[in-house]
């Protein structure tokens, strides 16, 4: 009896301990899942061109779908990422390389959209009658090459840059930089992208409304970062190849960036920073009229020095597919965020 009450007393500490994600269930189907996403009743994982519809009742699966390629109901993408969905209100939106694809909420195919000259995912995301997605610019002169943000209209012509972020200048690219990730929210656009800690709202027209600013301390730049970058690129299937020439052209800021990414869920910005203590990362959350609400430190995960393990933010809390190293089978964990 004493020893059964120990246990239970251990496990009780446990499950209070700061870092703690409570286990919901096992997903046996899933090998090497890239990307997390959640409506109320379910949730969808992607991994390579697949997309798995599961029960958020029951955790169980509901139906595979999907495979690579460039035909009908096939998506195109680079390597194994560039998948996203995006639940809708009635159906699912998909994007893939050149190619937006609709699906029922059942997984049964819909009808899709070509977007012209994308050679890599838009992300677009319905904005009034139109889109908000990401693009890619050039300027010949001074081998420049630049990731923007657009507006779109219905047709998938783009009618408005709102943003632009230089991503490779001269023969060379700086690592890690700014996010230029966004979120289209009630005819909002929550944009993130800057080096200091920035999050701009715009309205469905790309007019800024406010910005969320705060004074932060950036990261320094480690060399132990720098190590793993190039271990990255030295032994990624995509990239080792070519590693030699890529470690000439990569170039280290001394600091990163304030906002390592920002995710938006319910009304509430989370605002993810480099700062890592106790295998937490800091988040500070704001609601999308800039009020803060308070600072957090987050079990998120990282499979490596670029890709978190999938994870998405529903009703204040943290969900997070987690492999377990001793079964090799990949899990869904919760972490409530008081």
């Amino acid at each position: 009896m004493k020893k059964n009450l120990f246990a239970i007393l251990m496990i009780m500490l446990l499950m209070s301990a700061p870092g703690f994600t409570e286990k919901l269930a096992t997903l046996p189907d899933l090998s090497k899942p890239t990307i997390l996403a959640m409506d109320d009743t379910q949730f969808y994982v992607t991994e390579v061109a697949s997309v798995y519809i599961y029960s958020l009742e029951d955790f169980k699966l509901k139906k595979k779908f999907g495979k690579q390629g460039e035909g009908p109901q096939e998506f195109k993408l680079m390597g194994e990422f560039g998948l996203m969905v995006m639940p809708q209100e009635d159906h699912l939106l998909i994007n893939s390389i050149g190619r937006l694809s609709y699906f029922t909420k059942e997984g049964e195919y819909i009808k899709e959209r070509n977007v012209k000259g994308a050679f890599t995912p838009g992300f677009h995301q319905p904005l009034g009658k139109g889109f908000v997605g990401l693009g890619n610019a050039r300027d010949q002169d001074s081998q420049s090459f630049f990731t923007t943000i657009n507006l779109y209209d219905e047709n998938l012509k783009k009618t408005k840059e709102i943003y632009r972020q230089e991503s490779f200048k001269g023969g060379r690219f700086e690592f890690p930089q700014p996010t230029p990730f966004f979120y289209a929210i009630e005819n909002k656009i929550i944009m993130g992208g800057e080096k200091e800690f920035v999050i701009n709202i715009l309205d469905a027209e790309a007019n800024k409304t406010h910005s969320i600013k705060r004074d932060y301390k950036r990261v320094k730049v480690t060399e132990q970062y720098k190590e793993r970058v190039h271990h990255l690129f030295k032994t990624h299937p995509l990239y080792k190849q070519g590693y030699e020439q890529i470690k000439k052209m990569i170039k280290f800021p001394d600091y990163f960036p304030a906002i390592l990414i920002h995710y938006v869920d319910n009304n509430k910005i989370y605002i993810v920073t480099y700062l890592e203590e106790n295998e937490k990362y800091e988040t500070f959350i704001y609601n999308t009229d800039g009020k803060f609400i308070k600072r957090v430190f987050l079990p998120i995960k990282y499979i490596s020095v670029v890709q978190s393990n999938p994870l998405a933010f529903k009703d204040n809390k943290l969900y997070e597919l987690i492999e377990n190293e001793e079964t090799e089978e990949w899990e869904m964990h919760a972490f409530p965020i008081e």
